[in-house]
This record gives C-alpha cells, structure tokens and sequence, in this order.
C-alpha cells in the first residue's frame, strides 16, 4: 500500500491499484459545518414542539426528551446516514465526500458506530481536536477514524452518475440478468481467477472502487475475448466470466466447416473479401456457430455490430443488405479470396 498526502493508492486481492482521493480539511470542515446547521434546525424545531407540550407533559419529561433528541442528533444522525446513505451525510453528498473503510471498502456498522461515539470526546472542546487532526494528519483523519479504520474520500459527481448505471445493471452473478455467451479460449488463468475474486468480494466494496475494479478488469478481459455485446457492462463481462457462462471457442479454427446448411446465407457472387482478416473470418464463424442460442435482441445487435466492421473492409458487399446474411456469407467463405 502506497500512500500519498492527499492520495490513496490500494492494491486489491484483484492485483489492481484503487486510487482513493481523501478528503482535505477544508471540505470536511465545510460539509461538517453543513450538517450541523441541518442537525440545528431540525433541533430548533424540536424545542418549539417540545416548549409547547411543556405544560402538558411537565417540565421534567421536557428535559428527558430535549436530552434524547439532542443525542440522537449528535450521534445517530451521522450513523443512520452513513448506513443508509452509503457513507455519506446530506453535507457530504452536497460536496460530493463519502465514508470509507481504510481498505476501500464501504464503511460497515461497527464502524460507523466507532468513529460517531469518539464525537462525544470531541464535542465539549468545540470539534477541535478532530479539526487539528484532519489538517495534520497524512490520511486527514479525525480520531474516530483512526479508532474505527475509516477514510473520508472525495467522489466526483460524475463517477456517481456512472456507477448508478452500472449498478442498476442486470446482475448475471446473481441469476437475474442476461447470461452472455463469451469466446473465452484466448483468457489465462489469472484472467479467470481475477474474475471470481471481484465477483466474491464486490459487494463489500465501497461503490466508486467498485466501477474503478469493473472498468480496469474488464478492460483487460475484453482485450482477449471474442465478441463482446455492445450492452454488455464492464460487470456482465466480468461476472460472466466468473460464472463459466462462457464457451472456449472450439470448432472455429482451422479446417471448421458449417454443420449443416440451415444458417446459409443467399449465395452472393459479388462478394468480395480480400480485404478481411482472420479476426473478420472467425468472428463471423463464432456468430454463425451459435446465433441460433441468442435471445432476439441479442442476435441483432451481435450482427449490426459485426457486420459495421466487416463492411469496412470488403471491398464488395455483392449486393447484401441485411446484416445478418452478410456476417453469414463471409462465414461461408462465399466469396473471393
């Protein structure tokens, strides 16, 4: 583990390095400040309600409930929060900050708890000795998070706006979304494991390590896989191959041969494709192999985008316009060489 003065850098189980911006004193200061203005209004309010059940209920039981609600607001207010709202209070969502485990994963109960009850240490001198241990501090923690392991970290609104994308993916991992068939021949092992070790411990990551992991594994996976649909996200690719929803390519190299004649396309005696590679050729080979298995939608797109590429570089079409018949016709080889 590397660290920087305002920087960082973990390597996960995964052998990928997760670069965690921290939070500086400024900021937690500033969305500090933003919630204890929200904690006092919501206090001012309770005051009011309570002055005027004073009479009914007595002065004694004002000063009880005066004193619970003064409590929940300085303690649980942050740990509901930080539960509820994945590490961030109101003030930390407006300046885009997040509670985290020291590792990068998201802040835990236990936690929460911990570094919210060293506030009571910290309340009577004013906040100042969280303040001073923020600004001195290399990882800018007050001393709840350096009791409770926790880091507050900076999160760009835009990486939020992505992860909300990918997280209301459809999850293969967990049987519900889309089982995607993937020519995984050319992956190594260590492709592979790297897969089942994200999909293992994703859950316990905290969201913004989590589409950092994504987009850099899959990155790497799909630099080796066959065709990949274009609606497949960074986690479908990496979960489906955890999941060994994929096959290993076999029966498309040298000397494979159409097994029957049921996927032929129109004969094109135009077609011409020199311009082709042997990645075009087993590409559309792989498609014709198994576009009978896909789901519609997934058989359209799958050819849409096949074809775009193959088109580009033949030199003659031979007059085919649909997607599909032309992606099968450079499967039969049925044009020049």
């Amino acid at each position: 583990m590397q660290e920087y003065h305002d920087r960082l850098t973990i390597s996960t189980p995964e052998a990928v390095d997760v670069v965690l911006d921290l939070a500086g004193p400024g900021t937690r200061i500033s969305s500090g400040a933003i919630d204890l203005v929200i904690q006092g209004l919501v206090a001012l309010v309770g005051l009011l309600i309570l002055g005027g059940l004073n009479d009914a209920i007595g002065d004694d039981w004002t000063i009880v409930l005066a004193s619970i609600l003064a409590f929940l607001l300085l303690f649980f207010y942050d740990v509901a929060w930080e539960l509820l709202g994945d590490g961030r209070t109101p003030g930390k969502m407006m300046l885009g900050l997040r509670v985290v485990r020291d590792d990068g994963r998201r802040v835990d109960p236990g936690s929460s708890v911990l570094r919210n009850l060293l506030r009571i240490i910290e309340l009577p001198l004013l906040y100042a000795p969280g303040i001073i241990m923020v600004t001195l501090t290399k990882r800018h923690q007050r001393l709840g998070d350096v009791v409770a392991g926790s880091l507050v970290v900076r999160e760009p609104r835009r990486a939020t706006r992505a992860l909300g994308r990918t997280a209301g993916a459809p999850d293969p991992w967990e049987g519900g979304g889309p089982t995607l068939q993937l020519d995984t021949s050319a992956l190594t092992d260590h492709d592979r494991s790297t897969a089942r070790a994200f999909a293992a411990r994703r859950e316990t990551l905290d969201p913004k390590e989590r589409l950092a992991l994504a987009t850099t594994i899959a990155a790497g996976l799909r630099s080796r896989l066959g065709v990949v649909p274009g609606r497949a996200t960074d986690e479908d690719v990496i979960l489906a191959v955890a999941r060994g929803t994929s096959h290993d390519g076999g029966g498309l190299g040298a000397g494979w041969g159409p097994p029957d004649g049921r996927w032929a396309s129109p004969e094109a005696g135009g077609l011409d494709t020199t311009g082709l590679t042997d990645h075009d050729r087993t590409t559309a080979r792989q498609f014709a192999e198994r576009r009978s298995s896909l789901a519609p939608g997934e058989r359209d797109a799958l050819a849409t985008a096949i074809a775009g590429g193959l088109r580009a570089r033949l030199r003659s079409t031979g007059g085919i316009e649909a997607d599909e018949e032309l992606v099968l016709a450079v499967a039969r080889d049925a044009g020049a060489r």
